[in-house]
């Protein structure tokens, strides 16, 4: 991104190679919002959360890099107007907040190990300075580390699939509590009963009424 202060200063507005070369920037910016993560061999929930944590890293990256470009054109003359400096540097600040808030949506979305006091400090003080990236912080600390474990933890079970460690006798009937619901996609056992198939058994649920007798 801070290639647009250079394509200003140094390439003639106008030209078909800044029409290019902002079209080309402009595509790639695009879809890297979009995929910044594009392994597909990975859950679509682990790739927006890794990609989430390379979105902030590359608006702080793009942060500073568009300051050193700015650093570097007041420091040597620039003839360009003073308005045409100010638009590029709102357009600049616009974009890199898109990027900012993008991997924030996905870390705040697809962590599973994040917990809701981050996420409670987060609204409360993202608009303050240091506290904020304090917060930030945290929130790639555990989205990078929850990303690893999740990585090493399926290809643990990739590794022993055809030992079936969890394989009994018995199919295992899964019958919950008074006040709850085996749905489908939302159950009361969280991520047991997957890992427990991962690995060899055979899962019932009980599909009993919430409130009735068991």
């Amino acid at each position: 991104m801070f290639l647009n202060i250079i394509l200003v200063t140094y390439v003639i507005p106008g030209t078909a190679a800044a029409t290019a070369a902002g079209i080309v920037l402009a595509l790639f910016y695009i879809y890297f919002n979009i995929a910044p993560r594009r392994d597909k061999s990975q859950q679509y929930r682990l790739r927006a959360l890794i990609g989430g944590c390379e979105l902030v890293l590359a608006a702080f990256s793009c942060f500073m890099l568009e300051a050193l470009a700015y650093l570097f054109v007041l420091a040597n003359g620039t003839e360009i107007g003073v308005h045409i400096l100010v638009i590029n540097i709102f357009v600049c600040a616009g974009l890199i907040f898109i990027l900012l808030f993008n991997g924030i949506i996905r870390i705040f979305t697809c962590s599973g190990q994040l917990g809701i006091v981050p996420r409670i400090s987060l609204l409360l003080f993202w608009w303050m300075p240091v506290v904020n990236i304090v917060i930030l912080r945290k929130f790639l600390g555990v989205s990078v580390s929850e990303y690893r474990f999740t990585i090493a933890k399926h290809q643990r079970n990739s590794d022993r699939k055809y030992e079936k460690l969890c394989k009994t006798k018995y199919p295992i009937l899964m019958v919950h509590g008074i006040f709850f619901r085996d749905w489908k996609n939302f159950n009361y056992w969280g991520r047991i009963p997957k890992e427990l198939m991962d690995n060899g058994a055979v899962i019932y649920y009980g599909s009993h009424q919430s409130s009735a007798s068991v």
